[in-house]
């Protein structure tokens, strides 16, 4: 049996962590020394994810307009 992390179809293009079924929030990447991902079917992984998004976000706009 394939571990839901390995499994490629729990990927949403192939890059987002999609598993209704799995409980766990932080599942370890398809290669475990690369460390985790969220999962994206729980909806307290969009809370965790969009602050560390857009905080990258504003810092390369800002780093854009600095003079």
């Amino acid at each position: 049996m394939i571990e839901p992390e390995k499994d490629s179809k729990n990927y949403k293009w192939g890059f987002f962590y999609y598993n209704p079924s799995d409980e766990r929030l932080f599942v370890p990447k398809r290669n475990p020394n690369m460390g985790v991902t969220i999962n994206f079917a729980k909806p307290v992984g969009y809370l965790v994810f969009l602050p560390a998004f857009i905080l990258i976000f504003v810092v390369i706009i800002l780093s854009l307009f600095k003079k």
